[in-house]
């Protein structure tokens, strides 16, 4: 067992004379963050330096829950985890046990123009392993959407981790080389019912047992194709007659007239008021509704 134990030591003394060239090991490694042309063109399958590789995890579950746009900040963590490979992995890494740790740092691209994303942690520090090991920190990515996020529509933005580069004594060579690592991330945006409802005027004249109309424009200011439903709610008396169409259909940003026709009877002198409702909702998901809004419009008639 003793003689197996120095033949383990040999072999890793041995392989540290093969990377440094002397017959120790300084205390000092440089270290810094890997240029493009190191992760590029560094010949990380050669057995003087170790390839880093970078991976991230997520519950897509989660990522994949709706996101109110001006519903403030979202929430979603991650882990980061990092693992060295090449020759000699195995025996080079335990120097590393105990002495320093892997940096990554972490960026955010490909953002659509209509959200804002961040990560909570610019950089974050993994062991030094054969094995797949999770960062010391919980980083996280926090989200937040304007109106024009599209509703339901499944998005994507990109994280990159990027390592540093670990040389050995006086920089001559490099023990792990840095490298790079980038993941696709999904969000859904939710839907954002709003809806300006204009009407030409919220009085008009008619006579007694005459037919008036009054145009009202409704105009989908949310972010997915919306259903505006439109009810009266309260007229003078039943032998009113009053009708609005009870539904319009809008695209994001279209607007469209609903006429609201008002037939008061033979008999009425003086003024009353109708009462109408507009309700937006998702036209694929009706229950999904907004805030209704009410208008009060002013009738009077003249014998």
């Amino acid at each position: 067992m003793e003689r197996n134990n120095l033949i383990k030591k040999g072999v890793v003394v041995a392989v540290i004379l093969l990377f440094i060239g002397v017959s120790c090991i300084p205390t000092g490694i440089t270290s810094k963050v890997a240029p493009i042309d190191d992760i590029q063109k560094e010949p990380h399958g050669f057995f003087f330096g170790l390839r880093g590789n970078i991976r991230f995890d997520f519950n897509l579950d989660a990522f994949l829950e709706p996101i109110k746009p001006y519903g403030g900040a979202y929430y979603f963590p991650f882990n980061v985890s990092y693992k060295v490979s090449g020759m000699f992995a195995d025996i080079i890494t335990r120097w590393f046990i105990g002495r320093t740790h892997m940096t990554i740092e972490l960026s955010i691209k490909d953002v659509p123009e209509w959200a804002e994303i961040t990560v909570s942690d610019n950089t974050v520090h993994c062991e030094i392993s054969t094995d797949w090991i999770r960062c010391e920190e919980h980083p996280y990515i926090q989200i937040t959407l304007d109106h024009r996020a599209p509703a339901f529509e499944l998005s994507y933005y990109k994280i990159v981790g990027a390592s540093i580069c670990i040389k050995g004594p006086f920089g001559f060579l490099t023990w792990i080389h840095g490298s790079e690592g980038e993941e696709e991330f999904p969000f859904v945006p939710d839907y954002l019912p709003i809806m300006h409802i204009t009407p030409e005027g919220l009085y008009i004249e008619i006579p007694p047992g005459q037919m008036g109309k009054l145009n009202i424009l409704i105009e989908n200011l949310g972010n997915g194709l919306t259903l505006v439903k439109s009810e009266i709610i309260e007229i003078p008396s039943p032998d009113w007659w009053v009708y609005i169409q009870p539904e319009t259909v809008l695209d994001v940003g279209e607007e469209k007239e609903a006429p609201l026709f008002i037939k008061p009877p033979e008999n009425f002198t003086g003024s009353e008021q109708i009462k109408i409702s507009f309700t937006p909702c998702y036209y694929y998901n009706p229950e999904l509704q907004g805030n209704t809004e009410t208008l009060s419009i002013t009738v009077r008639s003249q014998p």
